[in-house]
C-alpha cells in the first residue's frame, strides 16, 4: 500500500520554497519570495498533507522511533518510493522516490541545503549522498481513515487546562531602516533627537502634550517600508480611518493643506510576573491597564505604491556567462572585462536599445564580473549588460531566465481594519471548537481532533472578531471562520464555522490575507481585537501645516504616538506594591548618599540629586577587606564618581519605579485647562523648566527643549515624567479649554480659524462608547513618555538569538546549557558529526553546565583568563616595552609574556583577575578571556557582535550564544569544517587550541569515541 507521501512533492514548489535550518515553511524570512524549510519539517509537513497524525520529529528522533514508524530493512524487496530515507549521521532525511534493482542507488525528495524541496540522488555514483541508514515507513494506524471514524454526534473536547498566563511583550513603535530593531531607549532616543518639535509634554502654543511625533526626519523608512509598530500586546478598541487625505482651508479659499486624523486606540492590561517569594507579597502582582494611541496614519488609498514611490529595479544573476560592458554596447566589438557572476545582485539605474535587445547599466550591489577567476568588477562598479529581448528578460539557449527580479514590497496593512477577510491557508490548517471565553488574552477552545484544512483552501472572517487568544502557553490571533473553499486533509466532515489561527505575519504566517476590504471610512469604528507587540499599525501620514499668518506651509510625514492611563492607583504601581525583586537590577543613589573617593583620599560627595545605576555599570571593586561599588553619575552636567559600600547600598528592580525616577506631574490648580502653567507644578518640575529655559524669559520653547532634550541627564529627567493633565482629543475648538488659544493667535485670525477647524476634526474622544470608553469620560489622564516606559517594561535581558534570527521571538530567560537537539541542529546545517561538536565541549568545559557565580545571585560564562593575549592587546592599544614589563613584574598574574606551563588557578581567580585587568583596560581584558562552553576567545567579537560589551552581554545571559559564537569561530575565523568532517584531530586541535597543543587532539578523539558509544 501506497505511504501517500509522494503525492505530496507537488505542494513544495522549489518556486515557493527554499532551504533554511529550522524553517517550517510558513514563512519567508528574507523577502525573496520563497518559504525557509528544512528537511525535517518538510517531511513533517508532507506527513501531514497525506493524512497522517503524527508529531514533528527531527532527523535524531526519527533515527530512534518505532512508535510512529516501522523500520524496513534495506534487504526486504518491500522497500518502495514512498518510504522514508534517513541519514542518521549526516542528519538528513527525505522521501524515496525509487531504487534501483540491486539495491545500491536511486532517488529521493527531501528539502536540499543548496535547493530546498527537490529530488536528490543517493548511492552509487551520486557524488554526495551514501546509501542511507535506515529506511522507515509511517504506519497505517496513524492516517486519518485508517481508524473506524467516530460519531458525528459526539460533544466537543472540554478546552485544555490553561497553562500559566504568558507574560505581555512589548517593543518599541518603530524600527530601523533594515527592519532591525532599537537595541535600546537610548539607540532609539539617539534618532528621535533629529526631531525640532513635537516633544513630549511640550506642544505648540505651549499646551500640554502628550505624546511624541515621530516624523519622516527621524525616521524617513516609516514613510514606505517600515509599518509603525504596536507597542504592547493588547487589544484594538476604536479606529479612524481616512479613505483619503482630509483638507483644511486657510484664509477665503487661499489654500488647502492636507492631513490626516486617522488614528488607531489600543487598550493593554498588564500584569507583572507574580511574586514568587514566601511571606506576604507572594503571588502578588503590579498591574496597569494602559491605552496606547497612534494618530495622523496614512490614508486607505495611500497604501498602493505610487509611481514616483516604487523602488529601481534590483535583479539577481542565474547564470555566469553573459558579458558586461564599461559603455553602453551601441556597436558591435565593444570591449568587455567579463563575465556577471552567477548570484550577483544589480539595481538598474538606465536602460537604452540595440534593436530588439534593450541594455541595462546597473550597479552591482553584490557579487562582481569576473575574467576567468579573477575579479574585475565589485560592489559599487556600474556595468552594462543584456536586460531584454523583445521586452522580456533575456534568455539564454536552454531557454532560461538570464536574472530574476526582486519582488517588490507593498505597505503592510494592518490587520484590525473592520470588514471581511478572504484568506488562503498557507499551511495546514487546524480546526477548534468554540473558546470558553470569547476574550483576549483567554485559552483558546479544544482541537477538533484532528481536523484540518488542506494547504490552498480558503476561509472567510470578520475582522473584528479577532481574538488574541493563549494555545500551549502562545499567544495567537485567532477568529471564527467559515470554509469557502477546500478540503480536509483526512477523512471527515468540515463544521460549517471554526476557530482557528489567522497569523499572517512574515514571522509566523498561517494564512495569506488575500483580501480584506474596510467597511468604514473617516468615522470612529468601536472594536475589540486582538493585536501583538510588533504588529503592523500603519505609516506615517502627510501633515501641511501653516506656519505664518501670510500662509506659509512646511510639510512632513509624522505619526502622534502616546500612551496613557486612566487609572487612579498608578502611584501604588509606580512604588512596585507587589514587593517584586525580580528583573533588572540597579543601585538606588537617594539624594544626600555620599559617594567615598578611592584610597588613599578620604573624601565623601553628597549626591544632590536622586540616581539609579545600572548594577551591570557598577563594578565591585576591594579596599581592604571590603567590598565597594564603583559609580558614576552626571549631576548638573558634571561627571561625579566615588564608591558605596556594599553593604549599605540599596538594590531595586525595573519594578521600582519611583525609585528609578518617574515622578507624576499635575498642575495643583483645580481650573486647569490644558495649558502648561509652570507656576502651578511641583517644585521638581519648576526646577527642571527652569533648567531648560536657557534663555531666562520665563518659558520654554520648542528649540530650547530640542537642544535640552540632547543632554543625557536632563532627557531622562524629562521622559520620566508622568503628567496628569487633561487630553487634547476631547474638546472641540469651541470649548473653554481652547479659549488660550484666541489670546495666543489674537493677532493671526486666518491662521486661527484653520487651527480651530482641524481640532474639531481631530477630537474623539466622545465616540469612544461601549467597551471603548476611558475612565469616567472626562478626559483627565495620566500621561507616560512612550519610548520610557516601553524600555522599562521589557524584559531584563537582551535577547540576541531573537535579534540573529535564530528563535521566533525574544526569550524571558536565557538557556542554561546547549541541548543535544541543538547540536543536532549544528551538526546537519555544517554537515559535520554532532560528537565531533561536542567533543570539543567535553575538552574544553567537561561538557558542564558553562555557567558560574562569582558573584551570589549574578549568572556569568565560564572563563579563562589568558595574562598574554592582554600584553599584546595592551602593546596594540599603545603600550610602552617598558611599561608591558613593568607590570609583568608588579602583576604578573594579569599581564605577561607566553609562558609554557603556567598554572591559571581556580575558575573565581580567573574572573578576579578579569576584573583587575577591567581596571587596566575593559575592552581588552574581556578579549583575553576564553568564553562560554566552548571557551572561544573574546577577540573574535566582531564575527558575531557590534561591540566587545555585546559579548559580555550575550555570553553571560543564555548558552545558545556560546553555541552561535563557537558556529562563527569555526566557519569565518578558522575554516574548521574540512577537518572536523574528515575527523582530522591533529589540525582540529592546532586549529582551535593552537600550534603548541600537548595531547588537545587525543582528549577530543577519545571524547568522541565515548560519545559514539553512549550519546
Amino acid at each position: 500500500m501506497s505511504t501517500g507521501l509522494l503525492e505530496q512533492r507537488a505542494n513544495y514548489p522549489r518556486s515557493q520554497y527554499e532551504y533554511g535550518l529550522g524553517g517550517h515553511g510558513t514563512a519567508d524570512a528574507d523577502n525573496n519570495g520563497r518559504k525557509e524549510i528544512d528537511c525535517s519539517n518538510l517531511l513533517n509537513r508532507m506527513l501531514r498533507d497525506a493524512g497522517y497524525d503524527i508529531p514533528y520529529k527531527t532527523t535524531a528522533q526519527l533515527a530512534n522511533d518505532t512508535t510512529y514508524f516501522d523500520v524496513i530493512p534495506l534487504a526486504d524487496v518491500d522497500v518502495n518510493g514512498g518510504d522514508i530515507a534517513l541519514w542518521v549521521t549526516r542528519g538528513h532525511t527525505g522521501v524515496v522516490e525509487d531504487l534501483d534493482a540491486n539495491r545500491v542507488k536511486g532517488n529521493f525528495f527531501g528539502s536540499q541545503t543548496s535547493t530546498g524541496p527537490k529530488s536528490a540522488k543517493f548511492g552509487l555514483n551520486s557524488n554526495y549522498w551514501p546509501m542511507p541508514d535506515k529506511f522507515l515507513r509511517p504506519k497505517a494506524q496513524y492516517k486519518t481513515g485508517g481508524q473506524p471514524t467516530p460519531a458525528p454526534a459526539a460533544p466537543a473536547p472540554a478546552p485544555a487546562p490553561a497553562g500559566p498566563a504568558p507574560l505581555m511583550t512589548f517593543q518599541y513603535p518603530i524600527r530601523k531602516a533594515d527592519g532591525k530593531q532599537f537595541t535600546d531607549a537610548e539607540e532609539i532616543y539617539q534618532a528621535l533627537g533629529a526631531e525640532t518639535s513635537g516633544h513630549y509634554l511640550l506642544g505648540c502654543n505651549k499646551f500640554w502634550h502628550g505624546g511624541i511625533h515621530i516624523t519622516d526626519t527621524s525616521a524617513p523608512q516609516c514613510v514606505l517600508n517600515e509599518p509603525v509598530r504596536c507597542m504592547a500586546d493588547g487589544e484594538v478598541v476604536a479606529y479612524r480611518l481616512n479613505d483619503d487625505y482630509l483638507e483644511s482651508t486657510f484664509g477665503d479659499n487661499e489654500k488647502k493643506l492636507k492631513y490626516s486624523n486617522s488614528f488607531c486606540l489600543v487598550r493593554h492590561e498588564y500584569k507583572s510576573v507574580p511574586n514568587p517569594d514566601e511571606g506576604p507579597n507572594k503571588g502578588k502582582q503590579n498591574t496597569l491597564n494602559f491605552y496606547s494611541l497612534y494618530m495622523h496614519l496614512l490614508p486607505y488609498q495611500r497604501y498602493p505604491l505610487a509611481e514616483t514611490e516604487r523602488p529601481t529595479p534590483k535583479v539577481t544573476m542565474t547564470v555566469n556567462d553573459f558579458k558586461a560592458y564599461d559603455v553602453f554596447p551601441e556597436a558591435n566589438g565593444t570591449p568587455s572585462p567579463g563575465k556577471l557572476s552567477t548570484g550577483t545582485k544589480l539595481e538598474i539605474l538606465e536602460q537604452k536599445d540595440v534593436g530588439n535587445v534593450t541594455y541595462a547599466r546597473g550597479k552591482i550591489l553584490s557579487g562582481s564580473v569576473k575574467n576567468v577567476n579573477r575579479k574585475v568588477r565589485e560592489a559599487g562598479a556600474e556595468v552594462w549588460f543584456a536586460y531584454l529581448k523583445n521586452g522580456a528578460p533575456y534568455q539564454n539557449s536552454e531557454p532560461k531566465n538570464i536574472w530574476t527580479a526582486d519582488k517588490i514590497v507593498e505597505r503592510l496593512r494592518p490587520n484590525y481594519w473592520q470588514g471581511k477577510v478572504k484568506a488562503t491557508v498557507v499551511n495546514k490548517l487546524d480546526l477548534y471548537a468554540d473558546p470558553a471565553s470569547p476574550q483576549n488574552g483567554q485559552p483558546a477552545g479544544a482541537k477538533l481532533g484532528n481536523l484540518q484544512l488542506i494547504t490552498g483552501s480558503v476561509v472567510e472572517f470578520d475582522s473584528k472578531d479577532v481574538l488574541n487568544l493563549t494555545v500551549n502557553g502562545v499567544t495567537r490571533r485567532m477568529a471564527k471562520c467559515t470554509k469557502i473553499s477546500g478540503d480536509l486533509a483526512g477523512a471527515g466532515t468540515a463544521p460549517s464555522s471554526f476557530w482557528a489561527c489567522v497569523e499572517n505575519q512574515r514571522d509566523y504566517r498561517i494564512l495569506d490575507w488575500t483580501s480584506l476590504t474596510p467597511t468604514s471610512f473617516n468615522t470612529v469604528e468601536t472594536a475589540s481585537t486582538g493585536i501583538k507587540a510588533g504588529d503592523p499599525i500603519g505609516y506615517l501620514g502627510l501633515t501641511e501645516n501653516i506656519t505664518s499668518e501670510e500662509g506659509g506651509v512646511n510639510s512632513k510625514h509624522q505619526v502622534h504616538v502616546e500612551i496613557f492611563t486612566a487609572e487612579a492607583g498608578v502611584k501604588d504601581f509606580l512604588k512596585n506594591v507587589a514587593g517584586l525583586k525580580s528583573g533588572k537590577q540597579y543601585l538606588h543613589l537617594a539624594v544626600g548618599v555620599g559617594l567615598k573617593k578611592k584610597a588613599p583620599a578620604t573624601d565623601v560627595t553628597p549626591l544632590k540629586n536622586q540616581h539609579a545605576v545600572d548594577l551591570s555599570k557598577a563594578p565591585v571593586i576591594k579596599e581592604g577587606t571590603e567590598d565597594w561599588y564603583e559609580v558614576s553619575v552626571i549631576e548638573n552636567g558634571q561627571p561625579v564618581s566615588g564608591l558605596i559600600k556594599k553593604t549599605e547600598a540599596e538594590i531595586v528592580t525595573q519594578h521600582d519605579w519611583e525609585k528609578l525616577g518617574f515622578q507624576i506631574v499635575e498642575e495643583c490648580n483645580t481650573a486647569a485647562d490644558g495649558f502648561l502653567d509652570p507656576e502651578d507644578t511641583p517644585q521638581f518640575f519648576k526646577d527642571l523648566f527652569a533648567k531648560i529655559d536657557t534663555n531666562h524669559n520665563g518659558e520654554v520653547d520648542a528649540g530650547e527643549l530640542a537642544e535640552a532634550l540632547k543632554n543625557a541627564e536632563t532627557r531622562d529627567q524629562w521622559s520620566k515624567l508622568i503628567a496628569h493633565h487633561p487630553t487634547e482629543w476631547k474638546d472641540k475648538a469651541d470649548a473653554p479649554k481652547w479659549s488660550k488659544l484666541d489670546q495666543l493667535l489674537e493677532g493671526s485670525p486666518k491662521t486661527l480659524k484653520h487651527e480651530k477647524e482641524r481640532i474639531d476634526e481631530m477630537v474623539f474622544w466622545d465616540d469612544l462608547t461601549g467597551g471603548a470608553a476611558i475612565g469616567n469620560g472626562i478626559g483627565v489622564i495620566t500621561h507616560f513618555h512612550p519610548v520610557a516606559i516601553i524600555s522599562n517594561l521589557l524584559p531584563s535581558n537582551r535577547c540576541f538569538c531573537f535579534e540573529q534570527g535564530i528563535v521566533n521571538s525574544p526569550c524571558q530567560v536565557g538557556f542554561r546549557d546547549v541541548t543535544k537537539e541543538h547540536f543536532e541542529l549544528l551538526a546537519m546545517q555544517l554537515g559535520v558529526e554532532r560528537e565531533v561538536l561536542r567533543a570539543i565541549a567535553v575538552a574544553e568545559t567537561g561538557d558542564k553546565v558553562p555557567f558560574k557565580e562569582f558573584v551570589a545571585g549574578k549568572q556569568h560564562a565560564a572563563i579563562l583568563y589568558e595574562r598574554h593575549y592582554m600584553y599584546r592587546f595592551l602593546k596594540v592599544k599603545g603600550y610602552t616595552s617598558q611599561q608591558l614589563d613593568d607590570l609583568s613584574t608588579t602583576e604578573p598574574k594579569i599581564v605577561h609574556v607566553y609562558q609554557s606551563g603556567y598554572s591559571y588557578g581556580t575558575e573565581q581567580a580567573q574572573y578576579e583577575r578579569l576584573l583587575r585587568a577591567r581596571e587596566l583596560d575593559k575592552d581588552s581584558a574581556s578579549k583575553a578571556c576564553s568564553w562560554g562552553k566552548f571557551q572561544v576567545m573574546g577577540e573574535y567579537y566582531s564575527q558575531l557582535y557590534e561591540s566587545v560589551d555585546e559579548l559580555v552581554e550575550a555570553q553571560n545571559y543564555c548558552a545558545l550564544q556560546h553555541l552561535q559564537y563557537f558556529k562563527v569561530f569555526l566557519t569565518k575565523e578558522k575554516n574548521m569544517l574540512e577537518p572536523m568532517k574528515n575527523k582530522n584531530w591533529l589540525t582540529i586541535a592546532k586549529k582551535y587550541n593552537g600550534a603548541n597543543q600537548v595531547g588537545y587532539d587525543t582528549r577530543i578523539s577519545n571524547a568522541y569515541t565515548k560519545l559514539k558509544a553512549e550519546w
